[in-house]
């Protein structure tokens, strides 16, 4: 990825429309699941920044038995990631975690379950599932409720609306792009 400063030479529409276009061309599934991946650390790593920043792929944890898809560090001085940790204690985020899901199916309490047991309060317990679609009854929605009712940490599902919302946004918002859905969703799971 670019750094930060150089995004100011190039076009961002023009970016951000390329990786719409590479977004919506690939397909679900397991086989593709490293492209949706790959493709993601990017589209995160252009949509946050600086708010987040160093992100690595695979980071194994619990002696290499398990693995995080993808970890960005919290470099935020403002914004949703300052603030979120700062108004409410339970939830640290000096890492925030991603997992990636690229299937066209429901996502359920599996993959809820594998994200928030990838929380602690070292590593932080905040993490985003980015994933193609969501049901449309907000079942979802009602799951990450119960994660954070029951204090196991804040899972915000990001699936591909959002992210193609967020860049569509991002050249006249920059990072406000994603925060804002990020701070909607927040709302969302907090008051359901």
């Amino acid at each position: 990825m670019l750094p930060g400063e150089a995004l100011e030479v190039y076009d961002a529409k023009e970016i951000c429309d390329y990786l719409i276009q590479k977004l919506q061309k690939i397909p679900t599934g397991t086989e593709n699941a490293g492209a949706f991946h790959n493709l993601m650390i990017g589209i995160f790593e252009l949509l946050l920044y600086p708010n987040l920043s160093a992100p690595r792929k695979e980071t194994p944890i619990h002696d290499g038995r398990k693995r995080i898809d993808i970890t960005y560090s919290n470099s935020s001085e403002s914004g949703f990631f300052f603030t979120l940790p700062n108004k409410n204690p339970t939830l640290p985020c000096p890492f925030v975690v991603i997992e990636c899901k690229n299937y066209s199916g429901e996502v359920a309490n599996p993959e809820l379950d594998q994200l928030s047991g990838r929380f602690s309060n070292r590593r932080g317990r905040v993490g985003i599932l980015s994933c193609r679609s969501l049901d449309s009854n907000d079942g979802f929605i009602k799951r990450c409720t119960d994660t954070y009712n029951d204090d196991r940490g804040l899972i915000i599902p990001i699936c591909d609306d959002d992210i193609i919302r967020a860049l569509g946004d991002y050249p006249t918002i920059k990072t406000n792009a994603l925060e804002r859905i990020l701070e909607e969703k927040y709302r969302e799971i907090t008051f359901q």
